[in-house]
């Protein structure tokens, strides 16, 4: 019986997976070389209309250094200007594949002899980017223990509407099918604006 249950529960569990959370992430943005509201906005998941309400803008024109708050759906890696150290043996062009840039973009960021010659141990700025993303979720609530399943953490078991109510639907049909079955411990989900939890969602039993 347990292992029966622990199958339907599994099942119903990916049926509800695919579902996209509808949180939001906020990301500060610094407008690099060269790029405009149409790449940001592709980059970001976004909008170049939500970007310009987002900040006030009128136009499409951007500086660069110029900050942007740009809010998406999506948890996208941001590039972002950085330093990095001259090695031996190291050109423009060779710097800037390493950092997955163009040469011209590179120039751009460091214009002048600085940008033609590099000398070891010096210092030139490239774009770097960052793996994990730093926006915000909003618009989490707790989400508690219902027919079914049991909240393991309630200070990290923080999701979306959508998500609690999935997550009562699903589980409280694993308990009306098999009403003898344990339990299943919902582990962490997310911390109340995002991230900082393990991978494991759910087990069965204590």
């Amino acid at each position: 019986m347990r292992q029966a249950g622990i199958v339907v529960f599994t099942a119903l569990l990916l049926a509800f997976v695919p579902v996209r959370p509808a949180a939001a992430f906020t990301y500060d943005h610094e407008v690099l070389p060269g790029e405009t509201l149409g790449t940001i906005a592709r980059a970001y998941r976004t909008t170049v209309a939500q970007i310009q309400r987002r900040n006030h803008l009128r136009g499409g024109r951007l500086r660069g250094g110029q900050k942007l708050k740009i809010v998406s759906a999506a948890a996208v890696p941001q590039r972002r200007r950085g330093v990095y150290i001259v090695q031996p043996g190291d050109t423009p062009a060779v710097v800037a594949r390493r950092h997955k840039m163009t040469l011209s973009l590179f120039a751009r960021l460091n214009p002048g002899p600085r940008g033609r010659r590099l000398r070891v141990g010096k210092a030139v700025a490239v774009v770097v980017l960052k793996g994990r993303p730093e926006g915000r979720v909003s618009g989490l609530v707790p989400v508690a223990s219902g027919p079914g399943f049991e909240i393991r953490t309630p200070a990290r078991a923080w999701g979306t509407t959508l998500t609690s109510t999935r997550l009562g639907e699903v589980f409280g049909g694993y308990a009306a099918t098999y009403p003898e079955a344990p339990p299943v411990r919902v582990h962490d989900i997310s911390l109340p604006r995002g991230g900082g939890c393990p991978a494991r969602v759910a087990s069965a039993g204590p």
